[in-house]
């Protein structure tokens, strides 16, 4: 966790500004509109984007799989590499 904080503490200002920009963004609408299959993955203890939110976006797009990894936080690809790749290499395989 202390090289999340180092990482994030380095980022160059224009990241933060730009992470705001994305806050006010809202893609509901077009969520129903997607038409490939969607592999949608949560982190169970993600406070940046919480599990219930992309259970959320998972039921708007109509073919998507939702999947939830336990004990990981916003970091999840770092955290969890192996489980992650396991998650999307089941779903490519199901295409």
């Amino acid at each position: 966790m202390e090289d999340n904080k180092e990482y994030i503490e380095n980022l160059p200002p224009h990241v933060f500004r730009y992470v705001r920009i994305l806050e006010k963004y809202d893609a509901t609408d077009f969520l129903p509109k997607i038409t490939s299959p969607t592999c949608v993955i949560a982190a169970s203890d993600d406070v940046v984007t919480p599990p219930e939110e992309n259970q959320q976006i998972a039921q708007l797009i109509p073919k998507s799989e939702y999947h939830e990894v336990k004990d990981a936080g916003h970091m999840l690809l770092y955290e969890k590499p192996d489980e992650v790749n396991s998650i999307i290499e089941g779903f490519i395989s199901k295409l």
